[in-house]
């Protein structure tokens, strides 16, 4: 519906991770996350363990708009 091929949606914070330190909003579709492609969670949670400086999550929210979330850690 939302004109999106790939992607991992979120949907729950478990465990309090990284995801929800960063104030990404339920329902968003995360497609890269600093220019890898998303697939599945657990490639998510593989590119997540390894970020370290700058990182850029690319998605798509709700309402279908593209969206940036820069952050540097």
């Amino acid at each position: 519906a939302l004109g999106v091929k790939g992607g991992v949606k979120v949907i729950d914070f478990q465990n309090r991770g990284f995801l929800s330190q960063l104030d990404i909003p339920k329902g968003f579709i995360i497609t890269s996350i600093n220019g890898t492609v998303m697939d599945s969670p657990s490639e998510l949670s593989e590119v997540l363990s390894k970020i370290r400086g700058r990182v850029i999550i690319v998605g798509v929210d709700k309402n279908g708009r593209q969206v940036y979330y820069p952050y540097r850690f």
